[in-house]
């Protein structure tokens, strides 16, 4: 018997062994007689050979290649030669002619008959287990429509105020709170207006939006900030909360100030939209 564990029955190509060697029958047992008592485990294939030895003696069956798919590569592993020995049976054990059933009786023909209903029934529900995995497996491949990307100032504002709600400053996570400002400020930048502000210095960002036709009261709010986190990731600066929650602010009212102006401004971060009385 041969069982491979982790497998998909369909991935595996059994080795095929010669119909017999010499006065040694090898045949492969259908999956629908193989005792339950050889299957060991449900997900786990197995092939069983029934050797049938027409007198006493030792056979050596040779070594084969099992074949098995993995990970869309092709794996072959070697069954190696295994040596079957068969004795005589001992002296008075051996069937009497009238204790041997007539291969075509009623009661013979009934038993075959039997056993291919049960192998058709057994067919049949492997059938359906394939068409079921091959359905379900199929729906879950259809592609789900992707949500629309929002525009750079929302992204910008919705990640400011996802920022705000954690309370770093409170926790005194200063580098991870300016680290976190810093990207959504730059990120906001080449993402609005095609700078690649990530991978700049405070100096380049600066020329480059002032090139790109930023005005002079936003391009001096851009610089203060990009100025402020430069000094608190080079030179040590330790701001208190209350610095580092205005910084914050200063960064989501540089965004809603560069919105384009045919766009409704979103609300602040932090603060309600206000209704209309």
């Amino acid at each position: 018997m041969l069982s491979v564990s982790g497998a998909a029955a369909s991935d595996i190509s059994w080795p095929d062994f010669p119909e017999h060697l010499d006065d040694l029958l090898i045949e492969a047992v259908p999956a629908a007689d193989i005792p339950s008592a050889l299957l060991t485990a449900p997900d786990t294939p197995v092939k069983v050979y029934r050797l049938t030895a027409l007198k006493s003696g030792v056979w050596k069956l040779p070594a084969r290649t099992l074949k098995l798919k993995q990970d869309g590569q092709e794996i072959s592993l070697t069954v190696p030669s295994i040596l079957y020995e068969a004795q005589p049976l001992p002296e008075g054990t051996m069937p009497k002619i009238d204790d041997l059933e007539d291969p075509v009786s009623p009661a013979s023909l009934l038993r075959s008959k039997f056993r291919w209903w049960i192998g058709l029934v057994g067919l049949a529900a492997v059938a359906m287990i394939a068409f079921f995995l091959w359905y379900y497996r199929t729906a879950a491949r259809k592609p789900v429509p992707a949500a629309p990307m929002l525009p750079p100032w929302e992204t910008a504002l919705r990640r400011l105020e996802e920022l705000r709600r954690r309370n770093w400053p409170i926790l005194g996570k200063v580098e991870l709170y300016y680290v976190d400002l810093s990207a959504i400020l730059r990120y906001y930048i080449q993402d609005r207006f095609g700078i690649n502000a990530p991978d700049m210095t405070t100096q380049e960002c600066v020329e480059a939006m002032r090139s790109a036709g930023l005005d002079s009261t936003g391009i001096q709010k851009l610089e203060d900030l990009l100025r402020h986190f430069d000094r608190v990731k080079f030179a040590g600066l330790v701001p208190g909360v209350p610095e580092m929650e205005a910084r914050l602010e200063a960064a989501a009212e540089f965004v809603r100030q560069t919105i384009p102006d045919q766009q409704t401004e979103p609300a602040a971060p932090g603060k309600p939209e206000k209704e209309d009385l």
